[in-house]
């Protein structure tokens, strides 16, 4: 079977996963919490083996400190600190395809592609590009 012969039925396969409790939605009796997963032996087995692999590369091999810490926020922290009623990041929304970028990343990724295309067209033209801006 090669890849464009590949087809997925996706409702067989969350079927399955959820069948053979490889993972499932956390408290998913009173209608789950987007985000949490719960997961079941095979899950939680492939789960230490991707970090058991990233130590090995990350911290044994490159070196790196390992931290462990809290992955969820009080929300009186978010409060506290600002987070709540002093950030607003703009948005835009691509009327093509419907995607949704914060404004400044938009501008971002504008610039560097403008800049890339300066710099081809100035190397198209055997124009030297100096370092110095």
């Amino acid at each position: 079977m090669t890849d464009s012969n590949l087809s997925i039925d996706r409702a067989a396969l969350d079927s399955l996963v959820l069948k053979r409790f490889f993972y499932a939605q956390s408290f998913s009796i009173y209608n789950g919490v987007a985000g949490l997963y719960d997961f079941g032996p095979t899950g939680a087995a492939l789960q230490q083996n991707l970090i058991s692999l990233w130590r090995q590369h990350f911290v044994i091999e490159e070196d790196m400190l390992e931290v462990d810490c809290s992955i969820m926020t009080p929300a009186e922290v978010l409060k506290t600190s600002g987070h709540v009623e002093k950030f607003a990041d703009w948005m835009c929304k691509d009327t093509k395809d419907g995607s949704v970028m914060r404004a400044d990343h938009l501008v971002e990724a504008v610039l560097e592609a403008r800049l890339e295309g300066d710099i081809l067209a100035r190397k198209m033209a055997g124009v030297s590009i100096s370092s110095e801006a």
